[in-house]
């Protein structure tokens, strides 16, 4: 990490402004949403800079909550602490039919038509392990979405996708430095993730369109090219070969 650290934290704001074609997001990971969806919405239409500062403002002002928090902290800590300060923060409700389950505690939060279901793990603990738990709840709650805080870090986990596991997970320190990342976590949750997903996956649609069509015209080429440099007539496979060497240079 960038800077100095105290108790593992960055203490070095970078206070990054937007800039034109920007698509890389730090402190995003996962791939619920693509990152130039996600640009496009938290630049469309508004005064940028201040919107993306303020953000940051927001997300930098809960962060002292986490100031005497660590590994030795109770799950019930951060979620009284932490958790629940973040999702007012976020613009959420306060969460509601809180309960302890396989050492976590999973919440409801009613937001819009169907409600939020929070999960808060112990300190810095992984989230993977805990994506059953976060779809069984949810599932328990009505919730086609799930929040998972570990102190560290905010998941958000769509419960309606098993087969794909997809989630976006937020680094909230960098989230608390960067204008960008703070802007697309809050646009995130306030816009209730599906617009977003879905505009996500009609891009991926359009994305895979273009490849496949631009792989088989490449592979046309490339067997044309290897017809009119031999004599005879191209071997069986011709195609096949084309498209193998279109490959190998993608991967390239």
């Amino acid at each position: 990490r960038h800077g100095s650290t105290i108790l593992g934290r960055p203490t070095r704001h970078l206070h990054r402004t937007h800039s034109p074609g920007l698509t890389v997001l730090p402190g995003l990971s996962g791939h619920l949403v693509s990152e130039q969806v996600l640009e496009r919405a938290i630049t469309g239409g508004r005064s940028d800079a201040f919107d993306h500062a303020r953000a940051r403002r927001t997300v930098a002002a809960w962060r002292p909550c986490c100031d005497h928090l660590g590994p030795a902290s109770g799950v019930r800590t951060l979620f009284e602490v932490a958790a629940t300060p973040l999702a007012a923060v976020l613009g959420l409700p306060p969460p509601r039919s809180i309960e302890f389950r396989d050492g976590v505690i999973a919440a409801t939060i009613p937001a819009g038509p169907r409600p939020i279901c929070l999960i808060v793990a112990s300190w810095g603990t992984r989230l993977d392990p805990l994506w059953r738990t976060a779809v069984v709840a949810a599932r328990e709650r009505g919730a086609a979405w799930s929040l998972m805080f570990n102190g560290t870090s905010l998941r958000i986990v769509s419960t309606g996708r098993l087969y794909a596991r997809r989630y976006a997970e937020f680094n909230l320190d960098v989230a608390a430095d960067d204008d960008l990342t703070a802007a697309a976590l809050l646009t995130l949750v306030t816009a209730q993730f599906e617009p977003l997903v879905a505009a996500s996956e009609r891009e991926a649609g359009i994305v895979n369109r273009s490849l496949r069509i631009g792989v088989l015209d490449a592979s046309t080429a490339v067997l044309g090219a290897l017809v009119r440099r031999r004599p005879r007539p191209a071997p069986d496979g011709g195609f096949e070969q084309g498209l193998t060497v279109v490959y190998r240079i993608l991967f390239l």
